[in-house]
This record gives C-alpha cells, sequence and structure tokens, in this order.
C-alpha cells in the first residue's frame, strides 16, 4: 500500500474540505427555515378579574391565539390562576374552585403564607411545556418578577381548571412559616 497515491489523497482532501461546507450549510438552512413551534409570549392584560372560558377564535393584544387548548390555558388562564392564587381578596375562595379543581395540589397553604405584593395585577403567561393537547405546564411571571408553575392535567375532565400551583421563588413568593423554625 503506497502512502503517495495522488487519487488516494485527493480524495481524503475533498472529504475533509467539504464536511466543515455541509455543516455550515445544515446550519444556515436551519437558521433560514421558520421554526415550527416557536412559542411567542403574549402578555393578557384584564382589569375587570373575571373568569373568561376562551373560545377557539379569541384574539390578545389583536393577535389570534390557535385552537391548542395548551396555548389557551397558558396565555389566557394560568394569569388568572395566579391572581387568584395570591391574592386574599373576599373572593378569593370562589375564583379559586373556578380557576383550580378541587384536589389541586398547592391549595392547602394558607392563603397567610402567600405574598399578595401583585395580585391586582396580571402576569405574563406562557407555554413552557406542552405536554399534549390534553395537559399543560404553564409558568407565569408576576409583575414583581415571581415565577409560579400552573398544571393543567386533563382538560377533557376538568375544563380550564388547573391541577397543580407551585413557584420555586420560596423566599420571594411565600412568608417564611415562623412555627418551624
Amino acid at each position: 500500500m503506497n502512502n503517495r497515491d495522488p487519487k488516494r489523497n485527493l480524495i481524503i482532501i475533498v472529504t475533509v474540505a467539504l464536511i466543515p461546507i455541509i455543516l455550515l450549510g445544515a446550519a444556515c438552512l436551519r437558521t433560514l427555515m421558520p421554526a415550527r413551534h416557536a412559542v411567542v409570549p403574549i402578555i393578557v392584560r384584564d382589569d375587570q378579574n373575571r373568569t373568561v372560558e376562551p373560545k377557539s377564535d379569541t384574539t390578545v393584544n389583536g393577535r389570534r391565539i390557535d385552537v391548542y387548548r395548551t396555548d389557551e390555558a397558558c396565555v389566557l388562564m394560568a394569569p388568572l390562576a395566579v391572581q387568584a392564587y395570591v391574592s386574599d381578596r373576599d373572593d378569593r375562595g370562589r375564583n379559586l374552585s373556578d380557576l383550580f379543581t378541587e384536589d389541586a395540589e398547592g391549595l392547602q397553604i394558607p392563603v397567610e403564607r402567600i405574598r399578595h405584593d401583585d395580585a391586582g395585577s396580571l402576569g405574563n403567561g406562557y407555554v413552557k411545556v406542552a405536554i399534549n393537547d390534553d395537559a399543560a405546564a404553564c409558568v407565569v411571571e408576576t409583575e414583581s418578577g415571581v415565577i409560579w408553575e400552573v398544571y393543567y392535567a386533563d382538560f377533557d375532565r376538568d375544563g380550564y381548571k388547573a391541577s397543580k400551583i407551585i413557584s420555586h421563588d420560596r423566599e420571594r413568593a411565600y412568608v417564611p412559616d415562623t412555627d418551624a423554625m
């Protein structure tokens, strides 16, 4: 076997040169093609604090929301659920029963242990993980920057009622439990 074979050397050089060109072309093509499932956060504001059942042809800020229930739940309902949850208003119990399942995780935390710093305004709601068209995990950021996760387990069974709410911003979302110290 001769290492000085000009044909073999030419094939190796061409192959090595083509690999970066192909990779660069693939990267450029991916950049130029629009993403199929890009989720653009849509800010929802509702100063009347009313619970609305979303319709498939809903528009928010002049933009149509897709018919996907996960998008509707996260954009329209999750911010309302967080607002009801962090509120200490007289109608809190009614709002929680309208927006959460009866056995929803997170509702066992006493209202006195939840911070109410921006309960009067809705935050931004957006889809974090769309599990499928019947379940979703939503993320809502309140105006003070606290991140809440709102989960919907079964739209067919529960409608637009959340099955769980939690915040990992513990010190910013909850009042410390002084009895446990």
